[in-house]
């Protein structure tokens, strides 16, 4: 594997496999026994619509990540990982004269030994 080099994977968020979470990799470094690789990808925005009478319902969202993980060369273990997620829904309701909308934004964490750099 060289620096620069770039792979992807995507796997199922839902039971029906009708959500995928794509995930985009690229090698960015290695050497003094560490690979370091830049993770972003996430899962596309995707809106739903449903009528009901008078009303119409929509209810979007979407997930994008973004961060590092550092391997030990050696026995392949993670030795650092931080990956910031973003997690984004809005929800609107509507009646053709007058509408609301609630956003969700929800951002968090995935770390592997926060403490080793």
């Amino acid at each position: 594997m060289k620096v620069g080099e770039k792979w992807s994977t995507s796997e199922s968020a839902d039971p029906s496999g009708s959500v995928k979470v794509t995930s985009n990799y690229v090698l960015k470094s290695l050497g003094n026994g560490t690979a370091e690789i830049a993770v972003t990808g996430g899962i596309p925005k995707k809106t739903e619509k449903k009528n009901q009478g008078p009303i119409t319902h929509s209810l979007s969202s979407e997930l994008v990540q973004n961060g590092t993980i550092k391997f030990d060369e050696n026995t392949g273990w993670i030795t650092n990982q931080n990956i910031n997620v973003k997690t984004t829904q809005v929800e609107t309701i509507s009646d053709g004269k007058q509408s609301q909308s609630m956003k969700s934004v929800s951002n968090s964490s995935v770390m592997v030994n926060p403490s080793a750099k």
